[in-house]
């Protein structure tokens, strides 16, 4: 009875290990970082849906007792199909080739820098510095290089998107393919543009306020109007979270324009498409102020006064 108890439980328990979980084939990428123990690399792959918690203790106990795995750090493409035990033999011998990363709009350079080192951190081979990206960006050789005359920093520039990088890109090309996919996406915007559009980005929330708020901006700009936009502010901070204070507005720095007349000196984060056309096509509205309420709705106002009922009847 013992014995048939025994060939039925591990005839379950190879079941388990041998099942596929899905028919999917579709493609997941899994990464193993250094300093991670087998049963680390197990809960990560139940966390992340690759196993459930019945495939994950099955695993436990074959490497325990039939198979230690020897996990190499690196990042792997993983079937959706692959079976427990196939997986462990998979997660042995890092096959990654290319790496999907993606950009979202509105972020500064810093931002981006982390991304895309998260994305590699892990990768057998990869050598993506975030430092050396950084130093790119204010290099003014290699800026010139690009094309970009006069630029002397290349936020703004860095285009959001999704990428496919080579595994073992260098830095220079991973910002190289960036920039090139901004001059091929933007078609010619000016510096002031780019400017516009990355103060839009953070603070228009849909394409139709960018252009009005465009418009908003230009005449302030025209007119020697303080823009007064918080987002530069915050750019200041490098903390898109930083609660603006009566002290912060008042702080002469570059990127105060609730202190100095103008645009800031650089753009505050890489705009997308949509913020860089509202920069280059402003829609004409006779408008100076405006505020969002806490749902992101937009209110424009003409006069002072307007623009405090605003504040009064959908912020306070």
């Amino acid at each position: 009875m013992l014995a048939c108890m025994g060939i039925f439980l591990y005839s379950k328990y190879n079941a388990i290990l041998t099942a596929t979980s899905s028919n999917d084939t579709s493609v997941k990428t899994f990464k193993i970082t250094e300093g991670e123990t087998a049963d680390n690399v197990l809960a990560k792959l139940r966390i992340e849906n690759f196993i459930n918690q019945q495939q994950e203790l099955a695993l436990k106990l074959y490497i325990r007792t039939e198979k230690q795995p020897n996990f190499k750090v690196g990042a792997y493409k993983v079937p959706a199909n692959t079976s427990p035990k196939d997986m462990m033999t998979l997660l042995e011998n890092p096959e990654i080739t290319d790496i999907w990363v993606t950009i979202p709009e509105g972020l500064r350079k810093d931002e981006i820098a982390k991304i895309i080192a998260n994305e590699y951190e892990g990768i057998m081979g990869a050598v993506f510095s975030s430092k050396e990206f950084l130093s790119f960006t204010k290099d003014t050789q290699f800026i010139k290089a690009q094309g970009f005359e006069g630029v002397k920093d290349l936020e703004g520039y860095l285009f959001p998107d999704k990428y496919l990088m080579p595994a073992q890109a260098t830095t220079e090309y991973v910002i190289t393919a960036m920039l090139d996919n901004f001059k091929t996406k933007t078609n010619g915007a000016t510096y002031k543009e780019i400017i516009i559009a990355s103060m839009l980005e953070r603070e228009g929330l849909s394409n139709s306020d960018r252009p009005m708020i465009a418009d908003v901006i230009e005449k302030r700009l025209n007119e020697g109007w303080l823009l007064q936009i918080d987002a530069t502010i915050l750019y200041h901070f490098k903390d898109w979270k930083h609660v603006i204070t009566e002290a912060d507005k008042k702080q002469d720095q570059p990127y105060n324009t609730y202190f100095r007349v103008g645009l800031p000196p650089t753009p505050i984060c890489n705009p997308g498409l949509s913020a860089i056309a509202a920069a280059k096509n402003p829609k004409k509205n006779p408008y100076y102020y405006y505020i969002h309420d806490n749902d992101g709705k937009v209110y424009f106002a003409k006069t002072l006064a307007e623009h405090e009922t605003n504040i009064a009847n959908h912020l306070r």
